[in-house]
């Protein structure tokens, strides 16, 4: 996946003064509408045309609170190694230079582990003195580390230490590269995990807006939703919520897919299903779901 830099403008009003800033939005999935300049590649062509946006105004460009790491300047940094887990979390106080997105690795305890923010997350089944995700780092802020999922897995491998299923590489669907059965025993383990991570919701819940999320509305367990990101539809049936495990960061939750699987689901790219009716029952064998909405917009079931 590429970087995505985007150069926004916004208007604002402060003590009765009124004008536009201007923002960077790094891999970020903030709305953004009409007042968008422009899309670019690197940070360098972001840059180079937001100076050229404010050259006379004696302004200067902002950069977005949610924005993420730049993915080409991360894969390309150096595998950190410590001697114990202790010291890899604290490495991102303690000066030692550790940044979002780097690879460490313990060999002495088996550990590899990814940061996060300024979190260090262990991604193999011993952690040591390490933080536990409670959701799959793939698919964490919609995939934001996956590439830096596959490089720490990477380095798992090199030193015999077993991935947390939760994080492991994606099984490949309709593979003749994998039986059946192996297929099926990895998804039983996903879910198995998921499942333990979860506590049930017996009604529909909603958090209040706060500084770094919008007002969010995690279902009750049984409800029908529809998820919609990237201009893709997937319905599946809620089964509880699951705490995130870092600060400041939002629950995800729990959605059992039409046709099998199950995955923990950032709540604002999720969405109440209407009810099915006998002309909504079509078959949502595909991935991406494109079948599972209907014309009145419902979410319909498999046939």
């Amino acid at each position: 996946m590429k970087d995505v830099i985007r150069v926004a403008t916004r208007a604002y009003s402060h003590r009765g003064v009124r004008g536009v800033r201007t923002y960077l939005h790094i891999n970020c999935g903030c709305p953004i509408g009409p007042t968008l300049q422009g899309t670019y590649g690197t940070t360098d062509e972001a840059r180079r045309a937001t100076n050229e946006l404010l050259e006379g105004t004696g302004d200067y460009y902002r950069v977005c609170s949610k924005s993420g790491l730049v993915k080409a300047q991360v894969l390309d940094r150096p595998v950190l190694h410590f001697d114990d887990t202790m010291t890899a979390a604290a490495s991102t106080f303690n000066g030692a230079g550790v940044r979002d997105g780097d690879v460490l690795v313990v060999t002495s305890e088996g550990v590899v582990a990814i940061v996060i923010g300024t979190a260090v997350i262990a991604i193999t089944t011993t952690r040591g003195s390490l933080t536990a995700l409670d959701t799959s780092a793939r698919s964490f802020r919609n995939g934001l580390y996956a590439e830096v999922v596959d490089r720490a897995v990477v380095e798992a491998r090199k030193i015999s230490a077993t991935v947390d299923p939760l994080h492991a590489t994606p099984v490949v669907e309709k593979s003749d590269a994998q039986e059946p059965a192996a297929a099926a025993e990895e998804a039983a383990v996903k879910l198995a995990s998921i499942e333990r991570r979860v506590r049930s919701l017996a009604a529909d819940v909603v958090t209040p807006r706060t500084m770094f999320d919008p007002e969010l509305t995690y279902y009750g367990d049984g409800t029908r939703v529809v998820r919609r990101a990237r201009g893709t539809e997937r319905c599946g049936t809620t089964f509880g919520m699951a705490a995130s495990g870092l600060p400041n960061v939002y629950a995800f939750q729990a959605v059992r897919w039409d046709g099998g699987g199950a995955d923990l689901v950032a709540p604002h790219i999720l969405h109440r299903a209407g009810p099915a009716t006998p002309a909504d029952v079509v078959r949502t064998d595909g991935v991406t779901d494109s079948a599972c909405r209907s014309r009145t917009g419902r979410c319909r079931r498999p046939s």
